[in-house]
């Protein structure tokens, strides 16, 4: 003989089909959004844009320069040397590798330093151009809005 069903009473439910069908969609659907957050959130850091961020090399060696204030490239370092920007990307390896060099046009590096001094521009600033070249010793300079620099700052974050 089967003992009786348990009772509301006794403060247990019976587990009828409706209610084993309902837990199993109250189940399904926490699982469909756990994996809808993690592919929100992997999704943005696996496929999403390379962060960027900047410093300060020497032209010729790419060693690292370390300013104290924000300047507009190109300008002499210490000994001479002709300092630009660095934009770097992570690499393959979760290491920055250098994307890319920058400097502003010598027309436009004065209208840039006093923009940083938070001067307004003036009308006899000259062209504001920046230029950009790959991080290869003896490369070409090209305005980063020509189809060159559209390339070179287009660099995905795995080259190496």
């Amino acid at each position: 003989m089967k003992p009786p069903p348990k009772t509301v009473a006794s403060g247990e439910y019976p587990m009828t089909p409706d209610r084993t069908r309902a837990w199993k969609l109250a189940a399904l659907a926490v699982v469909v959004v756990a994996v809808g957050a993690l592919a929100l959130w992997r999704g943005g850091r696996v496929h999403g844009p390379a962060p960027r961020y900047s410093g300060y090399v020497e032209e010729d060696t790419l060693k690292p320069f370390r300013v104290s204030s924000p300047r507009a490239a190109p300008f002499v370092g210490p000994r001479g040397q002709t300092i630009v920007e660095a934009v770097y990307r992570e690499g393959g390896n979760g290491k920055p590798r250098i994307a890319y060099l920058a400097k502003h046009s010598e027309e436009g590096r004065a209208a840039a330093e006093r923009r940083l001094r938070g001067i307004p521009p003036e009308a006899g600033d000259g062209e504001h151009v920046v230029l950009v070249r790959e991080p290869i010793a003896g490369a070409a300079w090209h305005p980063i809005d020509s189809p060159e620099g559209q390339r070179i700052t287009s660099v995905r974050s795995s080259r190496e």
